[in-house]
């Protein structure tokens, strides 16, 4: 023990010193019929939920419907507030969530504000999404740090829906006689309209105006309802996966388009113009069309306090992020602009002397709850099905983020139906479609633990309804657009996004540009539908046509790799193994075949012709000068000994390196008799994948020639028994691994006697195999 306790710890396995591992094996051949018979119990086998396919019942069952549960276990799994807030540390977590909850109240006051205006409704609606949605995504959420609330982009669709459902309910009835100067804007009636401007430019309010206003907000809280019924729908089902579908190349250039479209409906706040809000194909032409034509109406007040104001908030977002190490918290650049900017406002008389545009009458306190309207939802279902997945998405993205750098689980599932509570019980309270915010979900990660943050920022929002919110009468419109085209800095820096993607992976790049390009021209939700197909394009695309290559043997080992990657994979004489990097199914079949021809050089229909390829069938990994004369290539010839002399009867087939063979290049003196598809990459094939297959296996049988699979999936052999494969060729076709079948290849060639073949190689031996890799097969 003295010994052991006084003796030097072992030195630390470097990457130079570290040990290494032999494996040194003797087994038999396996195919998959003889696999299965030796190690599976055939009960096993056919009762085992491993190997059994499920019915639809029991799939539907497993993957949509709630499983059994304790009522404890429903109310841990739908409320994670049960769980978390028993374990919540007061004294490291409390100081943290308050300050991180009055940070972000304070920068939910003038987005909420802004992006109120952007979905086309009352600015004081904007504040009413920070109270009732907050607090049930608090008990409801998996998330920390999302912070709900106002979204840009998800305000801007909301706007769209919002004005044509009002335009559609205020037009003249189908029995009227249509107007011969209907506007081509798609926004509201024209006369209402036109009466409400011009009550806005006198300072004035009408009755007019506050009726829109609760039309615009009955429409809101109904689309609000139905986004809500149907996230809740997606998250019972366990719908969560469907995030998959949006990657982040469509997610992101749908956000930046999106930004572009958000970025030009506020251009006519900080012009003072009175701008239509156009729909449909080409909406952003023809809005910044009627912009420059009508540029010389521009208000300059509103211009120079909408400039100034970006200035100014871009100066002090630079200066908190260069002091961000120093300071604690960062500064409230757009409430300080909010703020001064209001003051400025009614001391100077913007409105009045300058005729700005401000946001006059707020109401003071929270609207009493009223029931949304179902007789406005039948209108609305696309829309809600588009903005429920662009918030599922946006929401998904940022909770996984954040989850990742702070090292916690979220539920996707879950998200839906807290993101879908929060939806259904805020339109009871006045509330438009809520969402994830990117800007103020990083200052609540960097600040608040977490999600009781909320309660400091509904304490604030409720004190502004209650005593401030009047006070905002003198704001700018032009301010407030100017906060909203700051905090679209981020999204218009994801153009860098696709100049990554372009060096990275073409394709990709291609899905973001045409969701980008869609939504900017087309506008959002069918701009969303043309990302969807174009990377649905691309998939097909790449899957139709996806890499193959030949495998050879590292010497020495039972490990195959592409022959053109790896210098030291050798190809096997007279056996070209192949893979396919992809999936059989009826959009690659004819390539998969075309392909295999291509690089084994054996066509089973014209056999005496061969590849472009060469005759080797192999890609030179470098090219000879031409000198006018046939390339000498150096080559070694493999020995197959058979030895009999083993217990009940097997074979053993050992390959021994003798000696060297010089020839012209591209020249093969052994014929293929046998070609293996290394099927380890299927992962699932339809019936026209096995079809191809089939035939293949027929027309080189005919001509001599070997066909196995390797590596097959348990889904890929059912599929295969099913469609008639195994029975017209044989199981014994089919082997465990791609180094079974190359034994069992060369054991039935050289069965009855030893023989020497040359084999053709760029540099050096065909295959090598040492005592180490003695393999046993059994003859059929």
């Amino acid at each position: 023990m003295k010994d052991l306790e006084e003796s030097e710890p072992p030195p630390l396995i470097t990457r130079r010193s570290r040990r290494r591992y032999r494996i040194n094996l003797s087994r038999h051949v396996y195919n998959e019929r003889e696999f299965t018979e030796s190690f599976i119990n055939q009960e096993e086998y056919t009762t085992s939920s491993e190997f059994e396919p499920s019915s639809l019942a029991k799939t539907l069952r497993r993957n949509f419907l709630p499983s059994r549960c304790t009522c404890k276990d429903i109310l841990q799994s739908w409320f994670p507030i049960v769980e978390w807030l028993p374990a919540y540390n007061v004294r490291r977590d409390l100081a943290h969530d308050i300050a991180g909850g009055l940070t972000v109240a304070i920068m939910h006051i003038p987005q909420g504000l802004a992006y109120a205006l952007l979905a086309s409704l009352p600015a004081v609606t904007g504040l009413y999404t920070a109270f009732v949605p907050i607090l049930v995504y608090m008990a409801m959420g998996t998330s920390r740090h999302i912070s709900l609330g106002t979204f840009a982009v998800v305000c801007l669709m909301v706007g769209h829906v919002v004005d044509r459902e009002v335009e559609q309910s205020l037009s003249p009835t189908p029995t009227a006689p249509a107007p011969t100067n209907r506007p081509l804007d798609g926004s509201v009636n024209e006369v209402l309209r036109n009466s409400i401007y011009k009550q806005e430019s006198n300072g004035s309010s009408s009755n007019e105006q506050d009726l829109l206003d609760e039309k615009k907000l009955e429409v809101a809280v109904a689309l609000s309802m139905l986004v809500g019924l149907l996230q809740l729908l997606m998250g019972l089902l366990k719908l969560g996966f469907v995030a998959v579908y949006l990657s982040d190349p469509i997610i992101s250039g749908f956000t930046t388009g999106a930004a572009i479209l958000v970025f030009t409906s506020q251009v006519k706040h900080i012009l003072g113009l009175e701008v239509p809000r156009y729909s449909g194909a080409f909406a952003v032409v023809k809005t910044y069309i009627f912009m420059f034509k009508n540029i010389t109406l521009a208000v300059p007040g509103s211009v120079i306090t909408g400039v100034v104001c970006i200035l100014v908030l871009i100066a002090l977002k630079y200066i908190s992020e260069k002091l961000k190490h120093r300071m604690k918290f960062p500064i409230p650049a757009e409430l300080i602009v909010v703020v001064l900017g209001t003051v400025v406002s009614y001391f100077v008389g913007l409105n009045e002397k300058f005729q700005v545009s401000v946001l006059r009458d707020i109401p003071k306190g929270l609207r009493a709850p009223s029931a949304p309207s179902f007789m406005l939802m039948g209108n609305m279902v696309t829309d809600a099905i588009v903005i429920s997945i662009v918030i599922f998405a946006t929401n998904i993205s940022l909770a996984k983020t954040f989850a990742k750098r702070n090292n916690y689980v979220i539920d996707s599932n879950q998200e839906l139906i807290a993101c879908g509570s929060a939806n259904v019980l805020g339109s009871f309270f006045s509330c438009f479609p809520v969402s994830g915010s990117l800007s103020r979900s990083v200052i609540q990660e960097s600040i608040a633990r977490t999600q009781l943050c909320s309660i400091p920022v509904v304490v604030v929002i409720i004190l502004v309804l209650l005593f401030i919110a009047p006070l905002f009468y003198h704001l700018p419109k032009a301010i407030l657009a100017a906060v909203v085209v700051v905090a679209l800095k981020g999204l218009f820096r994801q153009f860098n996004r696709l100049v990554q993607l372009w060096r990275m992976c073409k394709p990709d790049a291609v899905v973001w540009f045409a969701a980008w390009l869609g939504v900017v021209l087309l506008g959002i939700d069918i701009g969303l539908g043309v990302g969807v197909i174009m990377a649905l394009v691309v998939v097909i695309w790449k899957s139709s046509r996806p890499p193959a290559s030949l495998l050879g043997q590292i010497p020495n080992t039972g490990i195959y790799r592409d022959i053109q990657r790896m210098t030291s994979a050798k190809p096997i004489p007279g056996i070209k193994i192949f893979r396919f990097e992809s999936a059989m199914f009826y959009a690659n079949s004819e390539y998969f075949r075309s392909t295999l021809i291509e690089m084994t050089g054996v066509d089973p229909q014209n056999p005496n012709k061969r590849s472009r390829l060469g005759s080797s069938a192999v890609r030179y990994r470098h090219n000879e000068e031409d000198t006018g004369s046939p390339a000498i290539e150096i080559t070694r010839t493999v020995t197959v000994s058979i030895n009999s002399a083993l217990e009940n009867g097997d074979v053993e087939v050992s390959l021994s390196d003798l000696g060297n063979y010089e020839g012209p290049s591209g020249y093969d003196p052994t014929p293929v008799h046998a070609i293996i598809i290394d099927a380890s990459t299927f992962n699932f094939i339809d019936t026209q994948g096995v079809n191809t297959l089939l035939q293949l296996g027929l027309e080189y049988e005919k001509i001599g020639v070997k066909f196995y699979l390797a590596h097959c999936r348990y889904n890929i052999r059912e599929m295969l028994e099913k469609a008639g494969f195994t029975a017209r060729i044989g199981t014994e076709h089919l082997f465990v691994s791609v180094h079974d079948a190359v034994i069992h290849a060369v054991g039935i060639h050289s069965e009855d006697a030893s023989y020497s073949t040359p084999v053709m190689s760029d540099t050096e031996s065909a295959l090598e195999a040492g005592p180490s890799n003695q393999q046993v097969c059994k003859p059929d």
